[in-house]
């Protein structure tokens, strides 16, 4: 009989959990969702920081299983056309170092390539778009690190340094 009430109250907090996240994502305060739902705002905060936590583990989990489908593809790719390849047919030697190359990218075994942004914005400062843009490039070949750098040049707010200069804004 415990274990049910247990499994009520697992469903219960994961539906809120949910509820919160919608809320949230829908441009709810924490106090008008704890209103709403009939908790303290500290749950709130726990429940959407749970909830985010468990949306950032699925998608790491997701990008990890894609990633594991991939050099499976790129390993039976590799496969078929190496025999031909070490035995000298230069069209499968090609293949298999392009395979190759791509896995290395895919698991990040390659050393980024340095970035020279010599071009400046409107107000004679550097050109943020550029700059952006450049890095979201740069960093095609490591998922995890564009999305850890997307995500910091979206929380990014514009100031101004002590030389006067305007930081970039999304």
């Amino acid at each position: 009989m415990a274990g049910k009430a247990t499994d009520k109250v697992k469903i219960s907090v994961a539906e809120r959990r949910h509820k919160v996240i919608d809320l949230r994502r829908a441009g709810g305060s924490l106090r008008a969702i704890a209103d709403q739902l009939g908790v303290s705002h500290t749950m709130v905060a726990k429940d959407l920081e749970h909830g985010l936590d468990e949306l950032l583990k699925q998608e790491v989990a997701g990008r990890e299983g894609l990633r594991a489908l991939e050099l499976d593809r790129l390993n039976s790719l590799q496969l078929a056309y190496w025999q031909r390849a070490i035995k000298g047919e230069i069209e499968a030697a090609d293949f298999v170092l392009r395979v190759s190359a791509r896995r290395a990218r895919l698991l990040g075994l390659d050393k980024p390539e340095q970035l020279q942004i010599s071009q400046t914005g409107a107000a004679g400062g550097p050109d943020w778009a550029l700059i952006q843009q450049a890095l979201m490039v740069a960093l095609q070949a490591y998922p995890e690190a564009r999305a850890a750098a997307a995500a910091g040049l979206v929380q990014l707010e514009a100031r101004t340094t002590i030389e006067g200069e305007v930081s970039p804004t999304l």
